[in-house]
């Protein structure tokens, strides 16, 4: 009525920043004079062996001036089962071109586990 809130409003409000910032659950802030030293981070062990029937998948999307692709290819006991590649329109981001390759194999690896398992 005044342009005040109301004083509940007022409560929920302050509740919310305060569990936000004070949530046990979620990562808080660490100040850089605690971040570790890059030469004391742990190394990402990748595995040596690949189990066998595994299958990989590469996606690549990318943009160098004015031309914008998308790539993805699936591997599986290294032999490639598909490959494919797709022109984007120019206004395309870098980031749009990532999420294209990643879309389209997605649907594809979905298409293949499903001709998979109606075979079996």
């Amino acid at each position: 009525m005044a342009g005040v809130p109301p004083v509940g409003t007022v409560i929920e409000g302050n509740v919310r920043s305060y569990k936000a910032t004070h949530n046990t659950k979620c990562d808080a802030h660490l100040g850089v004079r605690y971040w570790p030293h890059p030469a004391e981070i742990p190394l990402i062990r990748v595995p040596t062996e690949v189990p066998h029937n595994a299958i990989t998948i590469f996606m690549d999307g990318s943009k160098i001036g004015r031309k914008v692709g998308a790539a993805a290819v699936i591997i599986k006991d290294e032999i490639i089962l598909h490959q494919s590649k797709y022109k984007l329109h120019e206004r395309c981001s870098n980031n749009q071109a990532e999420q294209v390759a990643i879309l389209r194999r997605w649907n594809k690896f979905k298409i293949y586990n499903y001709q998979k398992m109606q075979k079996t």
